[in-house]
């Protein structure tokens, strides 16, 4: 059978196996280029792209005039011979129904593209999410989608893989400083445009309620929409709305999303809000079941407004206002990113793809308000 891939995967996969064989142990010496060159019979610069492929892998380490050298490792972290390439995901919540439709987009991708998927499941511990990537780089996954846990501490581990080459694509947050792929979506146009709608529909106190997930670039991208927005509007910003509750990533969003909407509605009437934007849909359904068990009418009373349009937020007592994301395509596009970088299609330069956003207006926040003014005036 014609072998159909490009020369340089077929020299890295069968040096692959190689490895894979104990043909070179940890720390060993691979033969000199010209070498290799000679044995598969192809171009230097073939071998030069295999060796960089698996030293992305974290397979191959390069020493500048010396050589290159099987990793630490060493066979351990490769795959098996005869066995299919494998991506993996860090996540941090396996428990998100965003992260469940973007899982089924990664792993759409990767089995058109001859990759097995490989899940882990970080539980916002900037620990464990080390600790799982360590794992899957010593099992061979030749390189990984992840979804930071909030916080920077994981930021010189983060840019130690880089300098290793090994293939990571951020998946909806992000390390700005770091030079490693990302695939989001343009969170501070899709919040602007969310509290612009508020705006529009007379809103002059609009509370911000962010979620437990501080702070993430996702959220501190979201709650800079809503100060843009603002500003746009000529509309003053009032620290006392923007509520954060009290919480770490992975608690129960009950018990702090009540005692910050009760925060927040507890100000004097004449700072009282007459929307609350809120982080996400989770955060929303927190809200409005506050709200109404309160006696406050959605959206009457107060109008209600969430990030995500996950599956149920359209099917509420009152649907749900949101921002609908791209999740599966956020998925699919992350392993094709991955993929592509892995096999040595991206340049050296890292990529940042933001896909587009769709504004959904329902019932949480369409009610037209005796006090309702022109966008641009103030109360």
């Amino acid at each position: 059978m014609i072998e159909r891939r490009p020369l340089h995967q077929q020299v890295a996969a069968a040096l692959r196996q190689r490895l894979a064989a104990g043909e070179f142990s940890p720390g060993a010496a691979l033969p000199a280029e010209l070498a290799l060159q000679q044995e598969y019979g192809v171009s230097r610069a073939t071998v030069r792209h295999a060796l960089e492929t698996l030293q992305r892998e974290g397979l191959l380490q390069r020493q500048a005039g010396r050589g290159t050298y099987v990793a630490p490792q060493g066979p351990a972290a490769v795959a098996p011979a005869g066995h299919r390439p494998c991506l993996g995901v860090v996540a941090a919540r396996l428990n998100s129904l965003f992260l469940m439709d973007m899982l089924r987009g990664a792993e759409a991708e990767a089995e058109a593209r001859g990759y097995d998927l490989l899940v882990a499941n970080s539980n916002h511990d900037p620990q464990q999410e080390r600790a799982r990537i360590e794992r899957l780089r010593r099992r061979g996954v030749a390189g990984a989608l992840v979804e930071p846990t909030p916080g920077t501490t994981l930021t010189s581990y983060y840019q130690e893989l880089v300098d290793r080459g090994y293939p990571l694509v951020m998946l909806d947050r992000r390390y700005p400083e770091l030079g490693i792929d990302f695939i989001g979506v343009d969170n501070v146009k899709a919040t602007q445009e969310l509290v612009a709608h508020l705006i529009a529909r007379g809103h002059r106190r609009i509370a911000y309620l962010l979620g437990l997930e501080w702070p993430t670039s996702t959220a501190q991208e979201r709650l800079h929409g809503y100060e843009q927005a603002l500003h746009l509007a000529g509309l003053p910003r009032d620290p006392a709305l923007v509520v954060r509750p009290a919480g770490a990533p992975g608690d129960s969003l009950t018990p702090a999303v009540t005692i910050a909407v009760r925060r927040v509605l507890a100000l004097p009437a004449a700072q009282r809000p007459t929307a609350l934007c809120c982080l996400n849909d989770a955060t929303a359904l927190e809200a409005l079941a506050v709200l109404r068990s309160d006696g406050l009418r959605v959206p009457e009373d107060i109008a209600l407004t969430g990030f995500d349009d996950l599956p149920y937020a359209a099917h509420l007592e009152v649907p749900l206002t949101t921002v609908a994301q791209p999740r599966e395509q956020l998925g699919s596009t992350g392993a094709r990113l991955l993929i592509d970088r892995i096999e040595g299609r991206r340049g050296a330069q890292p990529v940042t793809v933001r896909l587009p956003t769709r504004l959904l207006v329902r019932c949480s926040s369409d009610w037209p308000r005796a006090e309702e003014q022109p966008a641009g005036e103030t109360a």
